[in-house]
């Protein structure tokens, strides 16, 4: 009781005013981590009176601070936190410097993957909803390999976090930024995300709808291997029921058209009578017509 009276004071004096936050960021970023880590119930009423936007400004002054800050933090006592505080999560990190955000992803792998573990994926997925141009903007400056060893690591927890996020947010940052997601599918582990494939289907259908199908051809091209892995450690009713309801839908269906006349390897490897080459239109015309 004592503590969430000193944290609502400590949280409506920081919000006050810049000049109260910033001598408590000067100070040394293991003895910050040390206050989080011991006190997490303090920092949560802390947080009832503070300024999101005021702790974000205070982040993205010292960015290094707030690096070494996280090195030091227990992503047990920061996933109680933020779990708790969705929404104040959500709106400090929408106010984040993409930039310096993304720097302290890329430095501190192990802490982002156990975190990660640990977070209600609503609450993520709540984030990543709301802030879905900010995120394409991070994912930029990240490094791919770290996200993919965060995915790895943690394939059941992200199968939780697909179903709620926005299929639009996902096509989105995926059209955004397709050479990123290509660097992203080289780290990743195919049977890893086989195991996601066999249990989203209906959101990588849904998915079709809104990515860019020269990217996706080019991406396919590029990881014709690996995406047969992909389907070797998937099972055979698994794989079937994907390409099924595929092909039954309206976007599946002009994906894999769109598909046909953009990859090379359509060409050769499928027969038909009409010969398509060329990424255009009327070449896509023509395969409609094409007899089967």
């Amino acid at each position: 009781m004592i503590l969430d009276v000193l944290g609502g004071m400590v949280g409506k004096l920081l919000s006050y005013s810049q000049s109260f936050i910033r001598p408590i960021v000067a100070a040394t970023p293991d003895i910050i981590a040390a206050t989080v880590n011991d006190n997490p119930e303090f920092i949560i009423s802390v947080m009832d009176e503070l300024d999101p936007k005021t702790l974000a400004e205070a982040f993205n002054d010292r960015p290094i601070f707030v690096h070494d800050v996280v090195y030091n933090l227990d992503p047990e006592s920061v996933a109680n936190i933020i779990n708790d505080k969705p929404d104040f999560a959500v709106e400090v990190v929408s106010s984040l410097d993409p930039v310096a955000l993304s720097d302290i992803v890329t430095g501190n792998e192990v802490f982002i993957t156990d975190l990660i573990s640990m977070l209600d994926p609503g609450t993520l997925a709540l984030s990543l909803n709301l802030n879905a141009a900010f995120v394409a903007e991070i994912i930029q400056h990240v490094d791919p390999a770290v996200i993919a060893a965060t995915v790895n690591a943690n394939s059941a927890w992200v199968n939780k976090l697909l179903p709620k996020l926005k299929v639009k947010v996902l096509g989105n940052i995926f059209n955004s930024n397709p050479e990123w997601f290509r660097g992203l599918i080289r780290e990743l582990d195919p049977e890893t995300l086989a195991y996601v494939a066999e249990t989203a289907q209906e959101l990588a259908v849904e998915l079709v709808r809104f990515l860019e199908p020269a990217d996706v051809a080019e991406t396919v091209d590029a990881f014709s291997d690996f995406i047969a892995e992909v389907a070797k450690s998937m099972g055979p009713e698994d794989l079937a029921k994907l390409i099924n309801r595929l092909l039954n839908s309206p976007a599946g269906r002009e994906l894999v058209l769109d598909l046909y006349v953009e990859l090379p390897f359509f060409e050769r490897a499928i027969k038909t009578k009409t010969i398509i080459t060329g990424a255009h239109v009327r070449g896509r015309d023509e395969m409609r017509q094409a007899p089967r």
